[in-house]
């Protein structure tokens, strides 16, 4: 699932949409556990940054402004912040901070206090993206179908 969201991500990138509501609310879930993206209300065409999104993520999802303006965050670096977080929920069945009110979740993502991520599957591909790490998705793909390879082995007669 983490990796079908990744692709379609990938997918929407290299067509030069930016989704602007990346989050599993946003997620379509078919047989075999099939990913699709949809919701592309608040969606923008790259080359058009003057008109701003009339949407923000929700709050376990949305990149901290890390001292910028609040639209001074870049849009593909607030995506792939939103991706981290939708894999969050994905690999751990729950939401980022899940419970705890919107004002205290920026409150620590204002402080770079995140989410555990102790035994969570591929926690190093949430953690480079909520440090903003990975300049584009394309990576969090690798790094993805690099882990279910790994797994396939794993599972492989000897």
């Amino acid at each position: 699932m983490a990796l079908d969201t990744a692709l379609g991500l990938s997918h929407i990138h290299a067509r030069k949409v930016q989704h602007c509501d990346m989050s599993c609310r946003n997620l379509f879930l078919f047989d075999n556990y099939r990913v699709k993206i949809g919701d592309f209300g608040g969606s923008l065409i790259e080359g058009y940054d003057e008109l701003k999104p009339g949407v923000c993520e929700e709050p376990a999802s949305e990149l901290p402004l890390r001292g910028r303006e609040l639209w001074g965050r870049p849009a593909r670096g607030r995506e792939l912040f939103a991706l981290g977080s939708a894999i969050y929920e994905i690999m751990a069945w729950a939401l980022p901070y899940e419970g705890i009110e919107d004002d205290e979740i920026e409150k620590r993502y204002a402080t770079e206090e995140f989410p555990t991520l102790e035994g969570i599957p591929v926690s190093n591909i949430i953690r480079m993206r909520w440090e903003e790490k990975y300049e584009s998705v394309d990576k969090v793909v690798e790094v993805l179908q690099a882990f279910i390879a790994s797994q396939d082995d794993l599972d492989s007669p000897m």
